[in-house]
Formats: structure tokens, sequence, C-alpha cells
């Protein structure tokens, strides 16, 4: 990304598909806006079908939704939900978006602390906003994004990345306190999908390996979680934004 030259830098993830003229489309828009420093785009499933694509909070009843209740019901109840007009948002999806370089480059671009969470996004917008230019969600342009392809393939790495990344996130934007709180609720969360998966697995053998997961990230929520870790501090003169 260093290495970008040109005046806007696209994220793509890999299972996501631009559409005919999106990216053309994406890039007239910053032309003609220059208050606007981020947008993305709609996302869609195969089918066609629009789902959640921006958000315009996130916070402890965020963290409730997406990281303790079921995936799928959240994931269904958030696309019913979403609305798909153009409006200015907290943060678009980590799956397609488009920056300006030089808000990427003033930012220090995104916080290596983040990986595999929908954190780092928020936390790249929250920061691209704080120079003064707005975050859009763009819906006359759309993409397809077919999702889950990480969590099928590596999931403790997803699950533990997500939850690490969520504590992380509150501690450096919303303080001590919070992220205390969200802490508790995901060991709570971590120690009771574990239980759950463990009499489930008497049946079936693949709730066994949930059970491992799960019991796995509770431990390391108890010594590696980001509030915890010995020598970690954070304040603005260690933040990504003041680092370039």
């Amino acid at each position: 990304m260093r290495s970008c030259q040109g005046d806007y830098v696209l994220i793509l993830n890999p299972d996501t598909f631009l559409t005919d003229n999106s990216l053309e489309r994406m890039a007239d828009f910053l032309d003609q806006n220059p208050d606007v420093g981020v947008l993305g785009p709609k996302n869609l499933y195969q089918d066609g079908t629009a789902h959640v694509s921006s958000h315009r909070h996130w916070g402890l009843l965020h963290v409730l939704m997406w990281r303790v209740a079921p995936y799928r019901f959240t994931r269904g109840l958030y696309n019913w939900l979403s609305s798909y007009k153009y409006q200015d948002v907290l943060y678009v999806s980590g799956a397609c978006l488009l920056i300006r370089r030089e808000i990427f480059e003033q930012i220090g671009g995104y916080d290596p602390e983040y990986f595999l969470t929908t954190e780092d996004v928020c936390d790249l917008c929250i920061r691209a906003r704080q120079t003064g230019c707005r975050v859009v969600f763009l819906p006359n342009v759309e993409v397809f994004h077919f999702t889950g392809r990480s969590g099928d393939q590596a999931p403790y790495i997803v699950v533990w990345q997500a939850y690490r990344g969520t504590v992380y996130h509150f501690l450096k934007h919303k303080g001590l306190a919070q992220a205390i709180a969200v802490l508790l609720i995901l060991l709570v969360s971590s120690a009771t999908k574990s239980l759950i998966a463990v009499v489930l697995g008497v049946a079936k053998e693949k709730y066994r390996g949930v059970a491992r997961i799960y019991a796995s990230v509770f431990w390391n929520l108890l010594v590696r979680n980001p509030i915890r870790v010995k020598g970690w501090r954070y304040n603005a003169s260690t933040s990504p934004s003041n680092a370039a």
C-alpha cells in the first residue's frame, strides 16, 4: 500500500468481485466530491441480494449482536434492517472501499494491531473522519461479496482475532471501562459456547472441534488480551494516526 502512487487506494477482499464500471463510478464520485475521503459500495450475495455494507454506530450492543448472538441470526437481522440509501456512516464494509491516498498516508494506513476483524476498517474510517473528511455509503454502485471464506479455512484464527480485535478497539476508542466490559462479555460468551459445544459433541464429533476453539479463545482472552499484555500502553503518541 505504501507503493501506491494514484489519487485513491482501493481495498478489495479476495472474495469480492467488482461489477462493470463500479470502480470507475466510485473514482468519479470522489473526483466530484472533494469533502468525501472514504466511500464504500453496496455489497451483494451471489444471488444479487444485498447484505449489510456499512454501520452508523459500533458500541456494546453491536458486540452482543456480532460476537455473542448466533452469526447467521445477526447477519440476517442486519441485512433486513440496514438502510441501503446514500448516507454518511461511521464506516463502510472492508470488503471493498476506496480511500483518498493522501488521507490514507496522513493517518498511517491500517493499524496492524487488528487482523481479520471488522474493527480494522471501523478504526480506519474513524481516523479518516478525524481529518475532517466524510465517510459515505454509495448504494448505486454494487459489488459481489462472497462471505465466510476465512471462517471456513481458519476458524480458530478468525474467532480469536475477532474477539481480541474487539477488546483492542474498545480500549483504543472507548476507554478502559468499556474495554473491561467487552472483555467480560466475551469471556462469558466463549466459555458458554465451549460448554454447549462439549454437550453437543457427545453426539456429533464436529462440535468437539468447536469446543476446543472456544476453550482456546477463552484462555487466550485471559492471558493475551490487549488490556493485560505486559508493557502494552496506548496513547496518542503511539497511535497509527500520528505515526506518519
